[in-house]
């Protein structure tokens, strides 16, 4: 799981902080939404693509949405509905069954937050399948509680990972080239290049 920083740009989020401070989220206009988007859009383009803010797949405007990251529906969070450090865009638009989704009012433990986490990727290791495994418990309960392992995303994991066996064979290890090439998937792509 990628580590992003706390986007800049923010100023609509603290003009709509001011005049919604407590919320609620419902208010706030779609175009001001999209807005908002697509600022942690371009916060979370590592390599130019947006990735999602958890299963690190490639993510657009159209399959995306703004993810609470403590949900706003529960009392204890409810300051934090206005707050960037609690936004971040997810993929899940068209599929409810992954990521910020699939939490739902869920909360992560602090160390796997997006601008939180530090080598939260060393929790987590990658099998040929394309499954996330979490070294511990508690990684593994990140892993269920984002459905990281929702069939469609271990395909495409699956797919990267033929991908950089089949570019190794072709390129060799130069881990550059290779991560040159590979852009979505980065935790996935560093555990098996390095």
């Amino acid at each position: 799981m990628q580590r992003f920083e706390i986007p800049g740009g923010t100023s609509g989020l603290r003009k709509c902080r001011r005049e919604f401070p407590r919320g609620p989220w419902e208010k706030i206009s779609f175009e001001y939404k999209q807005e908002l988007k697509q600022i942690f859009l371009e916060n979370q383009s590592p390599h130019g693509q947006p990735l999602c803010a958890y299963c690190e797949a490639q993510i657009s405007s159209q399959k995306s949405h703004i993810d609470h990251v403590d949900p706003k529906g529960d009392p204890q969070f409810a300051h934090l509905t206005f707050c960037v450090e609690n936004l971040v865009a997810s993929c899940g638009k068209t599929n409810s069954q992954t990521c910020g989704h699939h939490k739902d009012s869920q909360v992560l433990p602090e160390w796997s937050k997006p601008y939180a986490r530090q080598n939260a990727a060393e929790r987590f290791r990658y099998d040929l399948d394309g499954a996330i495994v979490g070294s511990d418990d508690e990684a593994e309960e990140v892993v269920n509680m984002l459905n990281l392992n929702e069939k469609t995303l271990k395909q495409r994991r699956m797919q990267r990972i033929n991908e950089i066996l089949s570019m190794q064979r072709s390129l060799g290890s130069d881990a550059a080239l290779l991560k040159m090439h590979l852009r979505d998937f980065p935790s996935l792509v560093d555990y098996l290049v390095g």
